[in-house]
């Protein structure tokens, strides 16, 4: 039976969230078994997923963090939860017969343990596919993923237990009141909370304990309740690498099916110069990583360019969520390099 570690802490900074999901990481490695911390902070904190450009110059009353999975931007502090799972591979928790995970069914797998743990606290979440678990229609938690070259994986989740979702919307436009993270307006009839379900919101401890009867529940897995984990060095760095590169003056976004998906460019003649591939994206970041680097120098011709995009993903099983047609990144890139 596989086992999975379960504690609680409080974060402060909010920003050490990246911090602790490394942290969780190298000891999923070097223990091969399964980590999972359910973390809070204080205040009102936008956390972003890894492929957001970071927003400079907004109200430092609303404090950013940025995740070390993609996704949509989240609302975390006062009144939600994080939770980050770190695992030694994708079916580190998994019995053998369902151990075959395609990278759409990744998050369908794992969601099961927080459905159960919040089966546990009288809410009865449903998981529609993508990216987010509702109760009745109304939004209550998101998802996001990483996965890294050796097949670490990280499933980040923020949950409401006192606040709703419709509070991201309001930290989007004190945090970034230039309009560079693009997202849809959560109105407050469109998301709810643990609180608003059930009565009342769970402390740390307590969802955590639900967690991780959720968890041995719906996957069988031995889930041991341990004490608050071990936070690693602080990385200064990181936020500050979600910033915009001053070069980066071209942009081209479209609608996708979580979100936004955007490119911002450079051009220098006839070829891209630069590009980052940006917004409401899931992927492995060595994979995007992969797929810039091979736009770089491209011509910008409509078909080299998704030509590139097509052959990177073909090569290396790379994926993306929430895109129907990978291709469309070259699009992008064509588009924002002749605008």
């Amino acid at each position: 039976m596989a086992s999975l570690s379960i504690s609680h802490t409080m974060l402060e900074p909010p920003a050490l969230a990246a911090d602790l999901a490394r942290g969780l990481l190298g000891r999923a490695r070097d223990e091969a078994r399964g980590f999972l911390v359910v973390h809070g902070a204080k205040g009102d904190v936008l956390s972003l997923g890894r492929y957001h450009v970071v927003p400079r110059g907004g109200d430092p009353i609303v404090q950013v963090t940025r995740r070390l999975g993609g996704g949509r931007p989240g609302p975390q502090g006062a009144g939600f939860v994080g939770v980050a799972l770190a695992l030694p591979q994708r079916n580190a928790l998994l019995a053998p017969d369902q151990r075959e995970l395609a990278p759409e069914q990744i998050l369908n797998r794992y969601v099961r343990g927080l459905l159960g743990g919040l089966e546990r606290l009288g809410v009865h979440g449903y998981y529609p596919g993508r990216d987010i678990v509702t109760v009745d229609g109304k939004l209550l938690a998101n998802l996001a993923l990483e996965i890294e070259p050796d097949g670490a994986t990280l499933i980040e989740m923020c949950v409401a237990t006192d606040r709703s979702f419709a509070e991201v919307t309001r930290f989007v436009d004190r945090a970034d009141p230039g309009g560079t993270v693009g997202m849809d307006f959560i109105a407050p009839e469109q998301a709810t909370s643990i609180a608003a379900v059930a009565g009342r919101a769970p402390t740390l401890e307590v969802f955590a304990r639900a967690l991780a009867d959720g968890f041995a529940e719906r996957l069988g897995v031995e889930a041991i309740v341990a004490g608050p984990p071990s936070i690693g060095p602080t990385d200064r760095s990181w936020i500050a690498a979600g910033y915009l590169a001053a070069h980066l003056d071209r942009r081209a976004r479209i609608p996708a099916m979580l979100g936004v998906i955007e490119v911002r460019a450079a051009r220098a003649g006839d070829v891209v110069a630069d590009v980052r591939v940006c917004g409401d994206l899931i992927a492995p970041s060595d994979g995007i990583a992969r797929l810039e680097a091979a736009l770089r120098g491209a011509p910008i011709d409509r078909e080299t360019l998704r030509r590139r995009v097509s052959e990177v993903f073909a090569a290396s099983g790379d994926f993306i969520l929430g895109l129907r047609d990978l291709t469309a990144i070259g699009d992008l890139v064509f588009d924002a390099c002749s605008a």
